[in-house]
């Protein structure tokens, strides 16, 4: 941490909002809320000149070692994802590199015996279900894609994720490992991942789940390996900011978003609707 003998609020907010968190978990004080809220917090932590608490930053130190163990991958040592400055490709250039990932991966990754069994889970279960309605309501944003130089077979895949019961918090970091494709061979094992949400730690929770299944849905569409520019055309990537219309329950048509059925293009229907009128 910087030198904190001399404080003030408009300090804290030049933190990051891991390094709020991080403060904030070793005196035993919340981390939930967006980032003015944890910054506010911090710096009344200060003010009251509240100590570390011991237990508090040796768990600290535990969850640093197990994220810096995360960065071991097949015994190589992948630079940190979330401190990568350079060499990020945008969803526009670097769709075209993803690696195939397909549902047997994503079934794999999640431990799951087979695809068929992952499907029905997803059509009928929480966990999945609701992974699967991150990517379809677009609470995932851009993709971005680090090929991390020609000599490794992997690649990081990194984004952010809108919470969905807090849509005005800040978004999530996500970053995934996933074996390049290589020539006429597929890649697209996941080889490991990391959320900066709560349960992120473990690499499974949904909101990853939700940015396997965009890649997952541009890799069957052929959106990945566009054979013509009118197709190249048809994928948008979603915007940075969520928006939520408030109103009556009512008022609003409710779906239940399936696997196999394809989240559906709206640029593409304006396009559609315009011409028909």
């Amino acid at each position: 941490m910087a030198d904190l003998s001399d404080m003030t609020l408009e300090k804290f907010k030049l933190w990051s909002t891991n390094a709020l968190r991080v403060f904030l978990s070793m005196r035993n004080k919340s981390i939930k809320g967006n980032f003015d809220e944890i910054a506010a917090r911090a710096f009344c932590c200060w003010e009251e000149n509240i100590t570390v608490d011991v237990s508090a930053e040796q768990e600290q130190r535990r969850l640093l070692a197990e994220y810096q163990g995360k960065l071991v991958v097949e015994g190589e040592i992948i630079p940190d994802p979330i401190s990568i400055k350079n060499g990020w490709l945008t969803e526009k250039l670097g769709r075209p590199k993803w690696p195939s990932v397909y549902i047997t991966d994503i079934s794999d990754y999640l431990n799951t015996k087979n695809p068929e069994t992952l499907m029905k889970r997803l059509l009928n279960e929480y966990k999945e279900g609701k992974a699967y309605r991150y990517f379809s309501s677009e609470w995932v944003k851009e993709v971005h894609y680090h090929d991390l130089g020609e000599h490794s077979d992997k690649c990081i895949i990194k984004s952010k994720v809108t919470p969905s019961q807090a849509v005005n918090n800040k978004a999530y970091d996500i970053w995934i490992v996933i074996r390049k494709d290589k020539n006429t061979v597929p890649g697209g094992q996941i080889l490991n991942a990391y959320c900066s949400c709560t349960a992120g730690m473990m690499g499974s929770c949904n909101h990853i789940a939700g940015v396997l299944f965009r890649m997952e849905y541009a890799v069957k569409t052929g959106m990945t390996r566009p054979t013509s520019t009118s197709k190249a055309c048809e994928w948008t990537v979603p915007k940075k900011k969520t928006t939520v219309k408030m109103g009556k329950a009512r008022d609003f048509t409710w779906k239940k978003a399936k696997y196999t059925q394809l989240p559906r293009n709206k640029d593409k229907e304006n396009e559609t609707n315009t011409k028909k009128t």
